[in-house]
């Protein structure tokens, strides 16, 4: 028998069922694929909505390692109304819930750090707040702008105690010896080290790599060949204090490089310090 008349055959039978064995026979032969199909159109109904419905950023904050309880929403408005953001528009967002351990390779981990890069390199982020062994890290990769290019002569005096400079001359000799084809691993494990010795790091931490707030030394620029300020160290913050968001350890923000709103950034650091 053709197969078209074998498909004739079974709609007859079919056509010949009551009501309820016509359902059973739908569940049994068809469930499947109309799961499948109904999966996919939720999917693409959302998907599309998601990207219809998307605002362009006015401002986006990551803050690593903060506490869980931080309430990213509650930051969220009181910043947009503070500096002004029109969230009808413009979303502002500030993640408080990207973790990221520098002395681990599980998959977590590995997917924060490709997040982050992804964000800093399209332009997206505008402002990094983390521990200080993390800012550290990002600070060395040359991730952060020179506050003396978007700070105010006023906001420089205000913010010069609290400075975290980082030695551009480290920066340079480590790009220098990258683009060397020839470095040997070794030497560009003791590069590594000393771009995060340079920066004030604690690479003693074992399990996390959130250094304490007792092993913090902050970075001396009279010790360096050309000190950059980057960060400013936020223990002073009375918001970062009242929410908890890093006891324990020295938070540390910074403005990076690529940022399009940097005016924006530049009233997250007085938000922070009001």
């Amino acid at each position: 028998m053709a197969v078209s008349d074998e498909i004739k055959e079974q709609h007859d039978k079919v056509k010949q069922m009551g009501f309820k064995a016509r359902m059973a026979y739908f569940w049994e032969y068809y469930r499947i694929p109309t799961i499948v199909i109904l999966a996919v159109i939720v999917l693409a109904f959302f998907l599309i909505h998601d990207i219809v419905t998307a605002k362009p950023y006015g401002f986006y904050a990551m803050m690593i390692n903060s506490s869980p309880q931080t309430q990213e929403s509650d930051l969220e408005n009181s910043f947009a109304s503070y500096a002004g953001i029109d969230t009808s528009k413009n979303d502002c967002y500030i993640d408080t819930s990207t973790t990221l351990n520098l002395t681990s390779t599980n998959q977590y981990d590995m997917a924060s750090q490709q997040k982050i890069m992804a964000v800093v390199a399209a332009g997206d982020l505008d402002t990094m707040v983390a521990d200080y062994n993390s800012f550290s890290r990002y600070a060395m990769n040359d991730t952060f702008t020179d506050l003396r290019k978007v700070l105010t002569a006023e906001q420089q005096k205000k913010y010069a105690d609290d400075f975290y400079y980082i030695d551009y001359a480290v920066i340079q000799a480590a790009e220098n010896q990258d683009a060397a084809s020839e470095a040997s691993s070794e030497a560009a494990a003791e590069a590594s080290e000393a771009l995060s010795a340079a920066a004030g790091a604690d690479t003693t931490a074992a399990e996390s790599s959130v250094g304490t707030a007792d092993k913090f030394v902050k970075p001396d620029p009279s010790s360096m060949k050309d000190p950059v300020p980057v960060g400013i160290i936020l223990s002073d913050s009375s918001l970062l204090k009242s929410s908890g968001a890093y006891t324990g350890t020295v938070a540390v923000l910074g403005i990076t490089q690529n940022t399009s709103r940097s005016e924006e950034a530049v009233k997250f650091i007085d938000f922070l310090n009001k």
